[in-house]
């Protein structure tokens, strides 16, 4: 039977900011694993595999990534919320990979004074996204 803190831990909700934080997600996914192997009686490894895999699918869901995206650009200001929002919609259902193909596909074309501001936020959106 997990701790009361594993137990805390499994019970929150996956949120970007948990995604985010690779402490917290490794937390939450030797918790998840040490539950397994208590309840369905498997190996660590394969349980702390399953744990691993059901993290990052939760975490890469279009919403958690979504969010994340988000959050980051608001982050970095009202430039950058423009430029997003040029290719992304901002909270529209384009899908995340093909708004940043088409922000660095189109940077170009940006105002010389908004091209950096453009190649930063890809930069960083990338990490988040791939």
């Amino acid at each position: 039977m997990p701790s009361v803190r594993c137990q805390a831990i499994i019970e929150q909700e996956v949120t970007p900011a948990l995604c985010a934080d690779f402490r917290r997600k490794r937390s939450l996914v030797m918790c998840m694993a040490w539950d397994k192997m208590d309840k369905q009686q498997t190996s660590f490894q394969e349980a702390l595999k399953a744990s691993w895999a059901a993290v990052t699918s939760q975490c890469q869901s279009g919403q958690a990534v979504r969010d994340t995206v988000n959050a980051l650009v608001r982050q970095r200001g009202h430039t950058s919320v423009n430029i997003w929002t040029i290719f992304s919609g901002f909270e529209s259902s384009v899908p995340l990979s093909e708004a940043l193909k088409n922000l660095k596909q189109f940077t170009s074309l940006l105002r010389p004074e908004y091209q950096e501001e453009a190649t930063e936020l890809a930069r960083e959106i990338e990490k988040v996204v791939v």
